[in-house]
């Protein structure tokens, strides 16, 4: 039995230290998008009023969460101004399609799996430590 071996067979601890939590696929888009909500929220609280909530909802569960490639992100998310609907709609193109792209590339191929991505509690925006209920009228 040559060393290698032997210290596999005896030793139990690792020379790299503990092991590393695993870290759920899609974990920093998420992040990213909820600083992005954050973020906009500044400046336009009326993100966080119920009927904005139903829609971001709703934009995500078709794009994300069944993955429909045909629907369209609404011009109109129910923002006050042009500009508020504007740069929403960008943000949730930009940080919905990281996540369509690591759901894809981590195979989560089913609406199960794609929904406990983001239903994920301990995943909070960095400003404000909000999680996904916060900025989405979810389930």
């Amino acid at each position: 039995m040559g060393l290698r071996e032997w210290l596999r067979q005896n030793v139990s601890f690792s020379l790299w230290g503990p092991p590393r939590p695993t870290i759920p696929p899609g974990t920093s888009s998420l992040s990213g998008l909820l600083d992005a909500l954050d973020e906009i929220a500044q400046e336009h609280t009326e993100l966080l009023d119920s009927d904005v909530r139903k829609r971001l909802w709703q934009v995500i569960e078709r794009r994300y969460v069944k993955l429909d490639a045909t629907y369209e992100i609404p011009q109109d998310l129910g923002m006050a101004s042009e500009a508020g609907n504007r740069r929403l709609r960008a943000a949730l193109a930009q940080h919905l399609g990281n996540l369509i792209a690591i759901a894809e590339a981590f195979r989560l191929d089913s609406e199960a799996k794609r929904l406990r991505t983001l239903l994920n509690p301990a995943v909070r925006s960095e400003p404000h430590g909000h999680t996904y209920d916060y900025f989405f009228a979810a389930p």
